[in-house]
């Protein structure tokens, strides 16, 4: 039962007790007592009103703030789903474009490795060309040195062996015994036979050194 109805329910028994008593004993002190409580009764009944309409708004104020706790709160837990997921996606993202980036590193590092190693073989090939060439050139010359030198000496030794065969193609009997030669006994075609053949080697010389 409410308090207010409790007390509304005392005041009622205090007013029938007063109207009892001054039936049955007409004392003015005691009907002074009565009103007295009746009055303090009053008093207290309407206090009472007064804390539970001050209660009930107190109340009514703290519901509407639990409301307002409870909407703020489904908010944020909203926005806290919202923001885990976009951070979710954001990172899902984030993981996939590292992922991408690391390939992409990995496929350049492969690439300067390769062309690292392109260069390492290209500059090695350079290396054994120019060597080669260095050597060729080195052998060049010295084939040319020594063809040089060969032509050099086929110019004299075609100088000389023209020179003796003109001599020999000269040379008469006369002279023969007359400068006592071992070539007396050999008949004058022979001589001129042996003379055609030295000159024809000694054009075919010649001629293979000039090549």
């Amino acid at each position: 039962m409410k308090p207010a109805t409790v007390l509304a329910a005392f005041a009622a028994l205090l007013v029938f007790a007063a109207a009892v008593r001054a039936q049955q004993q007409p004392d003015n002190s005691i009907e002074l007592r009565l009103r007295e409580a009746l009055r303090s009764t009053t008093l207290q009944l309407r206090a009472a009103e007064s804390e539970r309409a001050a209660l009930q708004v107190e109340r009514d104020e703290l519901a509407r703030e639990r409301d307002t706790l409870k909407k703020q709160n489904t908010a944020l837990a909203r926005q806290a789903a919202a923001d885990r997921d976009a951070a979710a996606g954001k990172a899902a993202d984030l993981s996939a474009r590292l992922a991408a980036e690391e390939k992409k590193s990995a496929e350049l590092a492969a690439t300067l490795a390769e062309s690292r190693e392109s260069a390492a073989r290209s500059a090695d090939l350079a290396r054994l060309k120019e060597n080669a060439r260095a050597t060729l050139e080195i052998r060049v010359a010295e084939l040319e040195r020594i063809v040089a030198a060969r032509e050099t000496a086929n110019i004299e030794l075609f100088k000389l062996g023209s020179e003796i065969l003109g001599r020999l193609e000269s040379f008469g009997l006369g002279d023969a015994i007359k400068n006592r030669e071992p070539f007396v006994g050999v008949k004058r075609v022979q001589l001129q036979n042996l003379v055609q053949d030295y000159q024809d080697k000694l054009l075919d010389q010649k001629t293979v050194s000039a090549k």
